[in-house]
């Protein structure tokens, strides 16, 4: 009896600080290395999660085929979510490539890289909840509402001061709309 509670503690134990482990977001960029080449991946920009199950969003990269020089390149993704709010973590599966965009490149180039980077987009992911949350804001440009954010999501600290001119940011044109950004203007 005593050995069946040692086991089951140490399970629990294991247990904990491999969910823990598999919670950390190690922030952007993030390098992927496959026999094929070597992905430098950038923080996504989300466009949409509607409902906090389904979620869009595109996401700039560096895609080095193995012997070849880097090639820069964006891709449109769509996925299907599910929220923990007990564990902040977003578990997206379901995951597909929209588009992939390769600016400058020859149309056989980019079937050939477009081919290359749909080996590195995984089935699932894990991302933090908070993370998720703050790129959907960020990019939507707007503040989340309180009832636009799930319940545990916890609200960005307020701190006393006098802080500088908030930047005016004004679109900006671009060649294409995945590489479209805001141009940031002081005042």
């Amino acid at each position: 009896m005593r050995n069946a509670k040692i086991w089951i503690a140490a399970l629990g134990l294991i247990l904990t600080a491999c969910s823990s482990a598999w919670a950390q977001d190690p922030g952007w960029p993030r390098q992927l290395v496959k026999p094929g080449g070597t992905v430098i991946i950038y923080q996504p920009q989300v466009d949409s999660w509607s409902n906090y199950t389904d979620i869009k969003w595109r996401q700039a990269f560096q895609l080095t085929p193995t012997g070849g020089k880097v090639v820069v390149g964006a891709a449109s993704f769509e996925g299907t979510t599910e929220v923990n709010l007990d564990t902040h973590n977003v578990f997206m599966f379901n995951i597909q490539v929209l588009n992939t965009y390769f600016p400058g490149q020859d149309p056989a180039t980019t079937a050939q890289m477009d081919q290359l980077v749909r080996t590195f987009v995984p089935l699932t992911y894990n991302a933090s909840l908070e993370r998720t949350v703050l790129k959907k804001a960020k990019y939507m440009h707007a503040e989340p509402e309180a009832s636009d954010a799930p319940q545990a999501a916890v609200a960005a600290p307020v701190f006393a001061g006098s802080p500088p001119a908030a930047p005016k940011v004004e679109p900006r044109e671009a060649s294409h709309p995945l590489f479209a950004a805001p141009e940031v203007q002081r005042s």
